[in-house]
């Protein structure tokens, strides 16, 4: 992965980014299959799902989000986000309040029960996260964060790029 911001990449094998691919897609299926079944029982005797703790945990952080900048933490739309609060503020989780002088804003903040789920959740998550970090050797362990880390900004990285690979904005150089 580059450390500087003018080193260009160097490529990758076709046959290697099959395997990266691959292994990253199971990586997704078995990290989601994990956060389902740790997921906790919200107040209205359903279990939270993934989609409302991905929710959820920015409003952990930062109460009183708008609905707009909820929606971009979230990485979903305005009207997919709506759907899903008002399903959570049905079942007592989140709750909507228009605020400002026009009262067109709306800020949403979690409830103390919304807070006791997702807390439920997390912790019932890293419990199952901890089992499989320790199924790797000892000595893996550190390499392995930092691996997941370093993918986690290499992904940020390729999201922030255009289509070509360059950043928006950065002229595209002939071939």
């Amino acid at each position: 992965m580059p450390t500087g911001g003018d080193r260009t990449p160097e490529p990758a094998s076709p046959d290697l980014v099959g395997s990266f691919s691959d292994a990253c897609e199971a990586v997704y299926r078995r990290m989601h299959r994990n956060r389902a079944r740790a997921s906790a029982l919200r107040a209205d005797g359903a279990s939270l799902s993934d989609a409302e703790f991905a929710v959820i945990t920015p409003l952990t952080e930062t109460p009183g989000l708008t609905v707009g900048r909820l929606a971009a933490e979230v990485g979903v739309s305005s009207p997919t986000l709506s759907r899903s609060l008002s399903r959570l503020e049905d079942g007592g989780l989140v709750v909507r309040e228009r605020v400002g002088p026009s009262g067109h804003r709306v800020e949403v903040r979690v409830t103390d029960a919304g807070l006791r789920a997702w807390a439920q959740a997390r912790d019932r998550t890293m419990a199952r996260q901890r089992q499989a970090l320790e199924m790797l050797p000892p000595g893996r362990r550190d390499a392995v964060v930092v691996a997941l880390r370093e993918l986690a900004a290499a992904i940020d990285a390729a999201d922030a790029a255009g289509p070509d690979g360059t950043a928006p904005g950065t002229p595209v150089r002939p071939a």
